[in-house]
Protein backbone atom coordinates (compact mmCIF):
# COMPACT_ATOMS: atom_id res chain seq x y z
CA UNK A 1 0.00 0.00 0.00
CA UNK A 2 1.32 3.45 -0.82
CA UNK A 3 0.67 6.78 0.79
CA UNK A 4 -0.04 9.68 -1.58
CA UNK A 5 1.26 13.17 -0.79
CA UNK A 6 0.93 13.39 2.96
CA UNK A 7 2.54 16.51 4.34
CA UNK A 8 2.80 17.08 8.05
CA UNK A 9 3.99 20.26 9.64
CA UNK A 10 5.52 19.94 13.08
CA UNK A 11 6.73 22.57 15.48
CA UNK A 12 10.09 21.86 17.07
CA UNK A 13 11.25 23.97 19.99
CA UNK A 14 10.31 27.55 20.72
CA UNK A 15 8.75 29.72 18.03
CA UNK A 16 11.41 32.29 18.80
CA UNK A 17 14.36 30.03 18.14
CA UNK A 18 13.44 27.20 15.81
CA UNK A 19 11.88 26.91 12.39
CA UNK A 20 8.99 24.73 11.36
CA UNK A 21 9.98 21.72 9.31
CA UNK A 22 7.93 20.01 6.65
CA UNK A 23 8.06 16.24 6.41
CA UNK A 24 6.79 14.70 3.24
CA UNK A 25 5.92 11.10 2.50
CA UNK A 26 5.06 10.92 -1.18
CA UNK A 27 4.26 7.62 -2.88
CA UNK A 28 6.39 5.60 -0.47
CA UNK A 29 5.74 2.17 0.90
CA UNK A 30 3.92 2.20 4.21
CA UNK A 31 6.29 1.86 7.10
CA UNK A 32 9.12 3.87 5.57
CA UNK A 33 10.24 6.91 7.54
CA UNK A 34 9.48 10.41 6.32
CA UNK A 35 12.42 12.63 5.51
CA UNK A 36 12.66 16.38 5.99
CA UNK A 37 12.36 18.40 2.81
CA UNK A 38 12.46 22.22 2.83
CA UNK A 39 12.19 24.10 6.13
CA UNK A 40 9.33 26.55 6.51
CA UNK A 41 10.64 29.27 8.75
CA UNK A 42 8.15 30.33 11.37
CA UNK A 43 7.62 34.08 11.25
CA UNK A 44 5.02 34.72 13.93
CA UNK A 45 4.11 37.82 15.93
CA UNK A 46 6.21 36.47 18.83
CA UNK A 47 9.17 35.74 16.58
CA UNK A 48 8.87 39.20 14.97
CA UNK A 49 8.98 40.94 18.34
CA UNK A 50 12.10 38.98 19.35
CA UNK A 51 13.67 39.68 15.93
CA UNK A 52 13.08 43.44 16.19
CA UNK A 53 14.52 43.50 19.72
CA UNK A 54 17.54 41.38 18.71
CA UNK A 55 18.30 43.57 15.67
CA UNK A 56 17.76 46.85 17.57
CA UNK A 57 15.21 47.90 14.99
CA UNK A 58 14.28 51.59 14.80
CA UNK A 59 10.67 50.37 14.65
CA UNK A 60 10.95 49.79 18.40
CA UNK A 61 12.62 53.12 19.20
CA UNK A 62 11.26 54.40 22.46
CA UNK A 63 9.48 57.70 22.41
CA UNK A 64 8.01 59.59 25.34
CA UNK A 65 4.60 58.06 26.12
CA UNK A 66 4.98 55.60 23.22
CA UNK A 67 4.83 51.82 23.48
CA UNK A 68 4.29 48.70 21.41
CA UNK A 69 0.84 47.25 22.03
CA UNK A 70 0.49 44.28 19.67
CA UNK A 71 1.90 42.31 16.77
CA UNK A 72 -0.48 40.76 14.21
CA UNK A 73 -0.10 37.87 11.76
CA UNK A 74 -1.90 38.57 8.47
CA UNK A 75 -0.77 35.51 6.57
CA UNK A 76 1.79 33.95 4.27
CA UNK A 77 2.10 33.83 0.53
CA UNK A 78 4.89 31.59 -0.73
CA UNK A 79 7.91 32.22 1.46
CA UNK A 80 6.71 35.70 2.47
CA UNK A 81 4.89 36.66 5.65
CA UNK A 82 2.89 39.79 6.43
CA UNK A 83 3.07 41.04 10.05
CA UNK A 84 1.49 44.12 11.66
CA UNK A 85 2.93 46.19 14.51
CA UNK A 86 0.66 48.45 16.58
CA UNK A 87 2.11 51.23 18.74
CA UNK A 88 0.24 53.77 20.83
CA UNK A 89 1.37 57.22 21.90
CA UNK A 90 0.25 59.79 24.44
CA UNK A 91 -2.59 59.96 26.89
CA UNK A 92 -5.12 59.53 24.07
CA UNK A 93 -3.34 56.34 22.90
CA UNK A 94 -3.08 57.50 19.28
CA UNK A 95 -2.43 54.43 17.11
CA UNK A 96 0.56 54.03 14.82
CA UNK A 97 0.39 50.99 12.56
CA UNK A 98 3.30 49.42 10.68
CA UNK A 99 3.13 46.62 8.12
CA UNK A 100 6.22 44.40 7.76
CA UNK A 101 7.04 41.96 4.95
CA UNK A 102 9.43 39.06 5.61
CA UNK A 103 10.90 36.58 3.15
CA UNK A 104 11.60 33.50 5.23
CA UNK A 105 13.17 35.18 8.27
CA UNK A 106 14.61 38.19 6.42
CA UNK A 107 12.84 41.53 6.78
CA UNK A 108 12.38 42.88 3.25
CA UNK A 109 10.94 46.18 4.44
CA UNK A 110 7.89 47.88 5.85
CA UNK A 111 5.22 50.55 5.55
CA UNK A 112 5.40 52.75 8.67
CA UNK A 113 2.40 54.69 10.05
CA UNK A 114 -0.23 53.28 7.71
CA UNK A 115 -3.90 54.17 8.23
CA UNK A 116 -5.39 50.67 8.36
CA UNK A 117 -4.23 47.08 8.52
CA UNK A 118 -5.14 44.78 5.61
CA UNK A 119 -8.08 42.41 5.61
CA UNK A 120 -6.57 39.58 3.55
CA UNK A 121 -3.94 38.31 1.19
CA UNK A 122 -5.52 37.19 -2.08
CA UNK A 123 -4.44 33.92 -3.79
CA UNK A 124 -2.62 36.14 -6.33
CA UNK A 125 -0.53 37.66 -3.52
CA UNK A 126 -2.31 41.02 -3.67
CA UNK A 127 -2.93 42.53 -0.24
CA UNK A 128 -6.50 43.74 0.27
CA UNK A 129 -7.50 46.55 2.66
CA UNK A 130 -10.92 47.55 4.03
CA UNK A 131 -13.21 49.32 1.55
CA UNK A 132 -12.52 52.89 2.78
CA UNK A 133 -8.78 52.19 2.71
CA UNK A 134 -8.45 50.79 -0.80
CA UNK A 135 -4.99 51.27 -2.18
CA UNK A 136 -4.13 52.23 -5.74
CA UNK A 137 -2.13 50.43 -6.75
CA UNK A 138 -2.43 47.55 -4.29
CA UNK A 139 0.80 45.85 -3.48
CA UNK A 140 1.62 42.23 -4.12
CA UNK A 141 3.43 40.10 -1.54
CA UNK A 142 5.60 38.48 -4.22
CA UNK A 143 6.67 41.72 -5.90
CA UNK A 144 10.31 42.72 -6.20
CA UNK A 145 9.32 46.39 -5.88
CA UNK A 146 6.72 47.72 -3.44
CA UNK A 147 4.79 50.87 -4.45
CA UNK A 148 3.95 53.84 -2.28
CA UNK A 149 0.85 52.88 -0.28
CA UNK A 150 -2.06 55.30 -0.70
CA UNK A 151 -5.05 54.47 1.46
CA UNK A 152 -8.18 56.12 0.12
CA UNK A 153 -8.75 59.74 1.10
CA UNK A 154 -6.08 59.58 3.78
CA UNK A 155 -2.94 61.55 3.13
CA UNK A 156 -0.07 61.42 2.90
CA UNK A 157 0.72 58.25 0.99
CA UNK A 158 3.15 55.95 2.79
CA UNK A 159 6.48 55.09 1.15
CA UNK A 160 7.94 51.58 1.22
CA UNK A 161 10.99 51.44 3.46
CA UNK A 162 13.33 48.71 2.23
CA UNK A 163 15.38 46.98 4.89
CA UNK A 164 19.10 47.55 4.79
Amino acid sequence: MTIKKIIMIGLFGSLLNSPLFVFANTDTEQGQRDSPVAPILAVTPEWTEAFLIRTHSPLLDDHVNDKVMSFYFFGRHGERTLIGLERVRGEAYHQYLTLLVFENQTLLGFYRHIHSFPTEIMPSGDVRFPRDYNTKPVFNMMSDAFPTLCQGEFMPCIPWMASD
